[in-house]
């Protein structure tokens, strides 16, 4: 069974999907290679189950939502040999969670009666491997036993249609709140150009009824493109995504000194696109996040504590930098020693602070707020 946790279905709560495939049984380098795959070019990974392992642990002991706590949590993966699964995750994986056709179908629909026995409640859905497309909009999830010879009449049997099953539970009385992270290649699938249509892959009944209130869809690469992962590592869209969430970088505050950080869905918009740009780029790549699904603001995860940030404190290019000194407040109290010396680099908490700047000739004292937020911000003086 995929479930990690006892599942709750008396009070509302948070109910969480993740599936992870690293190694394709049926692929190159897989332990039963089918010669008939060999044309997909589609080989062993190695960063797919770890990162969704990794985003299993952060729910379990990182998640923090008090009126929608954790009340199931089902997660399916396969690893590559010495691939590492997060420790919280691995100790609790008793039984088989293999993410197989079989295995992925029936998660799917035991995770859907659990989202849908209140509707307060939130689903939060991670996925991460293979991936195809068939159209521009599409998120196709290949399976660990996809191309098994047993699927030789419906190649995509071992597939599911992430951005099908996506609609399928967008609906009045569902979860009024779902975050969907799509962590996988969105290129066209290899071997459509043979086939006027290509079957079997899993997907659910789409309602015409009222839309559920929140359901944005995260998808780690535009359409066409690849989704990259450092080898035996993480892939760069879950290195964004956890340090966003662990560290609070994709937080905001609601108004100027509001002590809950909050990691939401137009938070997430602002962060989490360049985040994975950045490190993207950094590596070469070109990554870029798509976004859809109904995007209105819901909050994902409320920070235990006010993210810490990056501080760099200069001086304007024109101004003397002797003559000048600043000291940090917030809410009262004084932050760290008297800065004096530019540039000054030092981590603070995010907020809104009362910068204290001192001029030394003419003699002058001006105080000015200032918000300091994640994960890095630079300040010059005198502030304008």
């Amino acid at each position: 069974m995929p479930l990690l946790i006892p599942e709750d279905l008396t009070e509302p709560g948070t109910h969480a999907l993740v599936i992870g495939i690293s190694a394709y049984q049926f692929l190159e380098g897989g332990d039963d290679v089918n010669p008939d795959n060999a044309h997909l070019g589609l080989k062993q990974l190695s960063s797919g189950a770890r990162s969704a392992s990794e985003f299993a642990g952060w729910l379990l002991d990182g998640h923090n939502m008090p009126e929608l706590p954790l009340r199931s949590l089902r997660v399916l993966l396969a690893p590559a040999p010495g691939e590492v699964i997060h420790p919280a995750v691995q100790s609790l994986m008793k039984g088989y969670h293999a993410p197989t056709r079989a295995n992925v179908e029936q998660a799917i629909l035991d995770f859907m009666n659990a989202t849908e026995s209140h509707s307060e409640n939130m689903a939060i859905i991670y996925v991460a491997g293979h991936g195809v497309q068939f159209t521009n909009e599409g998120a196709v999830l290949l399976l660990s036993d996809f191309g098994s010879p047993s699927h030789k009449r419906s190649k995509y049997a071992g597939a599911v249609d992430m951005t099908a099953i996506h609609k399928a539970m967008n609906y009045e009385g569902n979860a009024n709140t779902q975050f969907w992270f799509l962590d996988l290649c969105r290129g066209l699938a290899p071997d459509t150009e043979d086939y006027d249509k290509l079957g079997g892959i899993f997907e659910l009944d789409i309602n015409r009824g009222e839309p559920t209130n929140t359901s944005p869809m995260f998808l780690s690469s535009s359409s066409g493109q690849t989704a990259y992962g450092r080898p035996n590592k993480v892939t760069l869209f879950n290195e964004a995504l956890m340090v966003g969430l662990k560290e609070g970088y994709a937080a905001k505050t609601d108004k100027p000194n509001d002590p809950t950080w909050r990691v939401s869905t137009t938070s997430l918009i602002e962060y989490l696109p360049s985040a994975v740009e950045i490190l993207a780029t950094a590596h070469g790549r070109l990554q870029k996040v798509d976004v859809t699904g109904r995007v209105i603001n819901s909050c994902l995860h409320e920070c235990l504590s006010p993210p810490n940030v990056d501080l760099t404190v200069t001086i304007c290019q024109t101004k003397n930098p002797s003559n000048y000194s600043a000291e940090l407040s917030f809410r009262g109290n004084k932050i760290g020693h008297t800065l004096t010396s530019w540039p000054t680099k030092t981590k603070v908490r995010a907020g809104l602070y009362l910068v204290k700047v001192t001029t030394a000739s003419p003699p002058d004292i001006r105080m000015d707020p200032y918000s300091i937020e994640p994960p890095a911000s630079e300040m010059e003086l005198p502030l304008q």
